[in-house]
């Protein structure tokens, strides 16, 4: 049998063990976005511009809402709470007719509205801290 303390100290260092996988994953995903965001270009494309404006307006929205356009295939996604993003691959943003288009950024400025991305960091750290805990993932 193992003594009290030494099964605390077992279980500490198991604890910190996965509190730490789970920040490098968080970092190196955090990293992987800043290379997309800084590859991705700032559309020129006043028709896209004029739609995120039009968006935010619609939503009482006064933030600066930037919009990056990517060669990578992910998203539509929102990220950045202090300067908010909007990711569009480029698929997208050529292959979609204008009222698309409009839905996907519509839809996109209300989780900027809600503050998911801020939602989604705590999250993070909340299963970061429970990794145990199956219920953390819910």
């Amino acid at each position: 049998t193992i003594p009290r303390a030494r099964f605390f100290q077992l279980a500490l260092v198991a604890w910190l063990g996965g509190v730490t996988a789970f920040a490098a994953r968080w970092l190196l995903t955090s990293i992987a976005l800043r290379r997309v965001l800084s590859q991705g270009e700032v559309p020129q494309d006043s028709e896209l511009r004029r739609l995120v404006d039009e968006a935010c307006r619609r939503v009482k929205l006064v933030r600066h809402v930037r919009c990056i356009v990517t060669e990578k295939e992910l998203g539509p996604a929102t990220c950045g709470f202090l300067s908010p993003k909007i990711i569009l691959p480029r698929r997208l943003a050529d292959g979609l007719t204008r009222n698309e288009l409009e839905m996907v950024i519509a839809h996109e400025v209300e989780h900027i509205r809600r503050f998911d991305f801020l939602l989604v960091m705590i999250a993070r750290v909340a299963v970061a801290l429970h990794w145990y805990n199956p219920l953390a993932y819910y």
